[in-house]
């Protein structure tokens, strides 16, 4: 057993080994991750781009729409789920658990959508209605930008759904703990992220790549150096911004209540289904306003929104009696 020196003495040799030892006994953090299974030797890259990519859309399409539309996409998720099950797995959802799936939807809907009472809920509430006006004014306007981000909706609610679908049913996926599948996905999320973040934030486009390509074999006007340039100064501008004008330390604190927010997510697709995953995610949703009305006073849930609390409360008490 491993001895702590008295005061002023120095670790000895033998010390050294017995911490050693010790410190080799203790069982790692994250398990070693096993090899993947012959028939699913890719599974583990799809998933993980779809995983990933789900994630990129969603955050999109939030910053292309009002938060309300964001919210109807994040509804459609269930729909969804049933109608991929059905033509990938041939499983069909049954009478009871469709019938919990659509209280829980009309409920969601009451309860984030119908406004508020209140002058300040009813100014709030003008102001989505005039944000929606405004987001469909300019999609008129411009008919490419509003299929792009229809689009992007689109493909945010597909891959969201089937990267889940297919956590789920992975075999390989599901042998591990959570923390091993974060790692086994870790590489290929990190390259789509950063790919997103190249593009959109940073904004390097890829006619930048593009032209820096053609310089090289003097297809453009512009020299190979002055290009770089260009693509140097935008990643650093960003930079700039990330470490002086971003708030850098509630970054850093949400990425880390996000790798809990992806253990818990894990264990629970792998453990029950992607059905459930987004139940408990509108769980969250009416949870949270639920106790904010509590803490902050019941002025966010009058009329309709109150009652749609208590229906998706209701909706998810017969989910989980259809599944016990």
């Amino acid at each position: 057993m491993f001895r702590r020196p008295r005061n002023g003495q120095q670790i000895g040799p033998q010390q050294r080994l017995q911490l050693c030892i010790f410190a080799d006994s203790l069982p790692p953090i994250i398990p070693p991750l096993p090899e993947p299974l012959p028939e699913y030797a890719f599974s583990r890259y799809y998933i993980a781009g779809l995983y990933s990519a789900g994630i990129v859309l969603m955050n999109q399409s939030l910053s292309m729409n009002p938060v309300a539309f964001y919210q109807v996409l994040k509804m459609a998720c269930i729909p969804a789920i049933a109608i991929l099950q059905y033509f990938l797995y041939g499983k069909l959802v049954n009478r009871r658990t469709a019938i919990s799936l659509a209280v829980i939807l009309l409920g969601v809907f009451f309860a984030t959508m119908v406004p508020a009472g209140g002058a300040a809920a009813k100014a709030a509430a003008k102001k989505a209605a005039d944000e929606v006006a405004a987001a469909v004014t300019t999609e008129k306007a411009s008919f490419w930008a509003g299929l792009v981000t229809f689009l992007v909706s689109i493909g945010a609610i597909v891959t969201t759904v089937l990267g889940q679908m297919e956590m789920n049913a992975s075999p390989d996926l599901k042998r591990m703990n959570s923390l091993q599948s974060m790692n086994a996905m870790s590489l290929i999320s990190f390259f789509v992220c950063l790919s997103a973040a190249t593009v959109v934030d940073m904004k390097v486009s890829l006619e930048d790549w593009f032209r820096l390509v053609l310089s090289l074999v003097g297809l453009n006007n512009i020299t190979f150096s002055a290009q770089l340039v260009v693509i140097v100064d935008k990643f650093g501008f960003f930079w700039y911004i990330l470490t002086n004008e971003a708030p850098f330390g509630w970054i850093l604190a949400s990425c880390g209540l996000a790798i809990g927010v992806n253990v818990f997510g894990m264990s629970l697709i792998k453990g029950t289904s992607a059905m459930t995953y987004q139940v408990v995610g509108h769980l969250k949703t009416v949870l949270t306003l639920a106790i904010g009305a509590i803490m902050f006073g019941a002025g966010g849930l009058d009329g309709m929104r109150g009652v749609g609390v208590v229906i998706a409360f209701a909706g998810i008490v017969l989910y989980s009696r259809d599944k016990m």
